[in-house]
């Protein structure tokens, strides 16, 4: 019993973040930087909060619905534990964030005078190259490291008629 609860409190908790999207044939998708994109962790910007704590998640096909341990360190929810670097606790549970680096930190941003337009969006994951940047979507996600991209997150961005995202830099 006594060794039991020795290597229980030595083993690590995997990351929840590193369980990642693959192909049919089981290879990751990633862009230029052999950066990888989370199946259950929310993707974010680079200034996600840190939580670094493990959590109780009960995992459901691509879903994961996490808790942190209750006082005692035991489980509520689900019985496996992960470890959570970036995330935050709520009274619905926690999530776990997966930050991606800013876009304008990479040149993709433009100088926006004046009042944002009205259809600017909140932060958002994009695949940026040398011809424009792109929501990510399940094509784009196979394709943004075949065609020279970056995963980025885009914090106030506007879609344009093309479809294609402008990152508006902050004044």
């Amino acid at each position: 019993m006594i060794l039991a609860i020795i290597l229980t409190t030595l083993a690590v908790a995997p990351d929840l973040c590193g369980d990642i999207l693959t192909d049919d044939d089981g290879s990751p998708y990633t862009d230029v930087l052999g950066q990888t994109l989370s199946r259950y962790c929310e993707w974010t910007g680079p200034d996600a909060p840190r939580l670094d704590a493990e959590v109780c998640c009960d995992i459901d096909g691509d879903d994961a619905q996490c808790d942190l341990p209750d006082d005692n360190g035991r489980c509520a929810t689900g019985s496996d534990r992960y470890s959570c670097e970036f995330g935050e606790a709520t009274a619905d549970g926690v999530t776990c964030y997966q930050p991606f680096p800013d876009a304008c930190d990479f040149g993709f941003c433009v100088e926006y005078v004046g009042v944002p337009p009205v259809e600017a969006k909140g932060s958002e994951l994009l695949c940026c190259t040398s011809q424009g940047c792109e929501t990510i979507t399940v094509d784009l996600t196979v394709a943004c490291g075949e065609v020279g991209g970056y995963l980025v997150a885009c914090d106030g961005g506007a879609t344009n008629e093309d479809g294609t995202v402008d990152c508006l830099e902050d004044e």
